[in-house]
């Protein structure tokens, strides 16, 4: 392989566009007329690198057990023929032609295509295989069957009630043989006509009753094989691969690409454009298989005139990412960021200042974020919405500056929308108390005072909540829609 990586040609206006919507989109609203953003420089090229991936296999047996003989392609008389199988399997997989091919198809199907991997475990399922062996059921013997324990294989077992007397005691005499008849003298009991007891009813004097585990038969089913008399002992022969991936030659490269490259890591493969994915042919016979890379990335370094400044960039990948691009919005707002600092700082001019920075955009999508987003989710909101040119300390700056000012702002809706609250929380309990009067019921505690005790507030705070963040959105609506008309610079 070559020491210095191939350059080729790179169409630097096609290369720049995506760029420069970008940052055209980023300085719109923001003070900047879009279409006074231009291009001064562009120095770029694509590189041609090439990169290996080495594959070690390793291999996973998962033993489990099934009742019955199951199906498969690999089936075997016993466990030892099974396990013969596999080392013989593992022996010749790393000379089968097809391996490499099956690892590689593998890999180009995964996200990262296997570019660049540190020391990653991929699963091969097209090289994992099931392993049976049927075994016959040692419970059983492979009959299916086993004596019943309870009437130990008789198919009977001893009446629960006379307890194999096959009698029971007469309930009329309780054992006496006599009664005492309606003269008042005793004599021989009509029931048990004087013997005492009676033939038990429940085994009709047999002294036994048939067993209800087995139905009489005297064996049940095998419950280790489900009376089929066999198991099958299943081996999941799963084939892994340790992977580990360098890019050759990174040393001969622009310092800036190989820095990107380290910090994508295995999301190298998204900016990249793969021409060539192949095993290496000596590696055919062993079990570390290498795969070779021939990939191109597109890079360069740029200049751009924003608001007359000079802003360098450095744009890397396919997708034309922007890298190392200084934080130009930062400036260009700062009057805006200012204003909202103010009016944070001082409420009585809170909603003045709010009119002010609501001339741009960025502040803009800041205030409307707190609006309807607690600050965390506001902030990834906003870094989303403004993906280049701005820094993230102002952004963390923006989202608190613009919710404290926010807040500001709506203090006579807070209060009103507190009294509302409290007025809502007293119509309820009147509401409450007249239902109990009228109703009638007595004046001990019940578990619906609990209830309403626990509703009336809860629902007072929701109201309080819902009018305090409309008084917010409409001090907002009021600040866009009368906010000064910035000028384009």
């Amino acid at each position: 392989m070559p020491d210095t990586p191939k350059r080729e040609q790179l169409d630097g206006t096609a290369y720049l566009r995506p760029a420069l919507k970008k940052i055209r989109r980023a300085v719109s609203g923001n003070g900047v007329t879009p279409d006074d953003v231009k291009v001064l420089r562009f120095e770029g090229d694509i590189l041609v690198l090439k990169a290996e991936t080495t594959l070690t296999l390793s291999a996973d047996i998962l033993e489990s057990q099934a009742t019955g003989k199951t199906q498969g392609t690999h089936v075997f008389p016993d466990e030892k023929s099974a396990r013969s199988a596999i080392e013989a399997k593992e022996k010749r997989l790393s000379t089968i032609p097809e391996t490499p091919n099956t690892v590689m198809n593998a890999l180009v199907n995964r996200a990262d295509k296997g570019l660049a991997p540190k020391n990653s475990t991929i699963p091969l399922p097209s090289l994992t295989e099931d392993f049976i062996a049927h075994i016959p059921c040692s419970t059983c013997h492979a009959k299916g069957d086993i004596p019943c324990a309870q009437c130990r294989g008789s198919g009977y077992e001893t009446c629960r009630k006379c307890h194999g007397r096959g009698t029971v005691t007469c309930p009329h005499c309780r054992g006496s043989c006599q009664i005492t008849g309606s003269d008042g003298k005793r004599k021989s009991c009509p029931h048990c006509h004087g013997r005492g007891h009676l033939s038990c009813a429940a085994c009709r004097g047999q002294g036994r009753t048939a067993c209800n585990a087995c139905k009489s038969r005297g064996r049940i089913t095998c419950r280790d094989c489900n009376g089929s008399g066999w198991t099958s002992r299943v081996f999941s022969h799963k084939i892994n691969a340790r992977a580990s991936g360098v890019i050759l030659n990174m040393d001969k490269i622009p310092q800036k690409a190989a820095k990107r490259i380290s910090r994508l890591g295995e999301k190298l493969a998204q900016h990249v454009q793969i021409r060539e994915c192949f095993p290496d042919e000596t590696s055919r016979a062993h079990k570390n298989i290498k795969i070779l890379y021939s990939f191109s990335l597109p890079q360069g370094t740029a200049e751009f005139q924003i608001n007359g400044k000079r802003v360098p960039a450095y744009l890397f990948g396919t997708q034309t990412r922007i890298a190392d691009l200084p934080p130009f919005l930062d400036g260009l707002i700062r009057p805006g960021a200012e204003a909202l600092e103010l009016g944070a700082n001082a409420p009585e001019k809170a909603r003045r200042k709010l009119m002010l920075a609501a001339q741009y955009r960025t502040v803009r999508e800041a205030l409307h974020a707190v609006s309807r987003h607690p600050p965390k989710k506001a902030y990834t909101l906003l870094m989303t919405q403004n993906p280049v040119g701005l820094s993230r300390e102002t952004g963390e700056k923006l989202i608190k500056n613009a919710d404290i000012t926010l807040k500001n702002a709506s203090r006579a809706g807070a209060r009103i929308a507190s009294l509302a609250g409290l007025g809502l929380a007293f119509t309820l309990a009147g509401a409450y108390l007249y239902y109990r009067a009228v109703s009638e019921i007595s004046s001990a505690a019940m578990p619906q005072d609990a209830l309403a005790a626990a509703l009336i507030p809860a629902a007072a705070v929701a109201f309080m909540s819902v009018l305090r963040n409309f008084a917010r959105r409409q001090i907002l609506t009021r600040a866009l829609k009368n906010k000064p008309q910035l000028r384009k610079k």
